[in-house]
């Protein structure tokens, strides 16, 4: 039996006031600014209001939520017992997650097949695995939760244990990045026959999104999904949309045969045995109220990871989906982002050590609230509502 359905990239809130012209976001926002000539030389800031609530989190349950001045409205949920992965994710009004029993996928989580799920119990998670939630963002702009956890069970007669943990960044915009860390078991394993949940020879080791059934799953092109396809899909509902990015095409899977719509990624697929080797993946979904299959491509472009020039160096978001400036100087003079070949997306993040709030102007300029701040320890995340463009400038000021 094959086990199809699997997948495969703070701080205290700040109660500040809602501005007057929340965030909003258009497809114009992709190329950022108006592109009048007359004003691209009087870049300016002066909508910009760095302090806006974004996100909402709760420290303890990890809970994250929009605020109404965010592009796009969702909320997730922790569980509170079993593996503490997701265990709800609402978008348009519904929970988003699929509910499965092992060694099906279910919510979010890894598969290690045949013998347990690390997944919400609610979901169809092990209820006897434990964990823990630790929140390291907690907004008012960005929000960064570790789902951490452990889980027994017997193989072939010897007791193993899998482990592991996924962290989940979770910006205003709607895209949702995860980090996997996971080892499978104690000791490399050759007979799945007798473990866990199921009677199946042969393992899989995978991470997975598993999500409602959707009314189809297509590529980027707007062709429907047949199996082992791209890396990058999308689910297609009556008022919505999700685009998934898995690490590669190599392992990726998308799976509707059960119902759920699942997305996998397989680190391990249907061998005979299971080294108890630690693997990592990073993958991303962005939530979109498009609904037409053909517009898969336009959703899964606010995935995209082009290179950024950040003043001298050149960089790609890291495991967590944020650009981050590796200069090991601390800047204190005036330096551009500047985008290398593509245009960056819109709802893109930069991490700077620039010694607090910097001011920062576009251009072109932008209009209304465009972008917002977060202190993280002695750097500053800076989140950008719109994209920017080949040819477009993001100055950076340290203060």
């Amino acid at each position: 039996m094959r086990a199809r359905g699997l997948v495969v990239a703070v701080l205290v809130v700040a109660c500040v006031p809602v501005p007057p012209n929340p965030i909003t976001s258009s497809d114009a926002g992709r190329d950022a600014a108006p592109t009048d000539a007359s004003s691209s030389d009087d870049a300016s800031s002066s909508d910009a209001n760095p302090g806006v609530r974004l996100l909402d989190v709760d420290l303890v349950t990890g809970h994250v939520s929009t605020t109404s001045a965010a592009p796009i409205q969702y909320s997730i949920t922790f569980a509170t017992d079993g593996a503490h992965m997701p265990e709800t994710l609402v978008f348009g009004g519904t929970n988003v997650l699929a509910d499965e029993d092992c060694p099906y996928a279910g919510g979010v989580g890894i598969g290690v097949f045949p013998a347990l799920t690390a997944a919400a119990p609610a979901r169809g998670g092990n209820p006897d695995a434990t964990g823990h939630i630790s929140v390291e963002w907690s907004g008012p702009v960005i929000a960064r939760v570790t789902a951490s956890w452990n889980a027994s069970y017997t193989c072939s007669g010897s007791g193993q244990m899998a482990a592991g943990s996924s962290t989940f960044t979770m910006f205003p915009s709607g895209r949702i990045v995860r980090h996997d860390v996971a080892v499978p078991s104690t000791t490399t394993l050759t007979d799945g026959s007798a473990c866990g949940c199921a009677n199946n020879p042969t393992f899989f080791f995978t991470s997975y999104w598993a999500f409602v059934a959707a009314q189809q799953t297509v590529t980027p092109t707007g062709a429907p999904t047949d199996g082992e396809l791209l890396s990058a899909n999308c689910a297609v509902y009556a008022n919505h949309m999700i685009g998934v990015i898995q690490p590669d095409a190599l392992g990726t899977t998308v799976d509707s045969s059960r119902g759920p719509s699942v997305f996998q990624y397989e680190w391990i697929s249907d061998a005979a045995t299971l080294p108890s080797a630690q693997k990592t993946a990073t993958s991303a979904i962005v939530l979109s109220p498009e609904t037409a299959a053909a517009s898969c491509g336009n959703v899964l472009a606010d995935l995209d990871n082009p290179p950024l020039l950040m003043g001298e160096t050149q960089e790609r978001t890291d495991e967590h989906g944020v650009y981050v400036d590796d200069d090991d100087t601390h800047r204190t003079a005036r330096f551009e982002l500047t985008p290398v070949g593509a245009d960056v997306p819109r709802g893109f993040a930069v991490s700077l050590d620039v010694g607090g709030e910097p001011t920062i102007t576009r251009t072109p300029p932008a209009t209304g609230t465009w972008y917002a701040t977060q202190p993280d320890g002695a750097r500053t995340l800076v989140w950008f509502r719109d994209g920017l463009g080949v040819g477009q400038t993001i100055a950076i000021e340290p203060r």
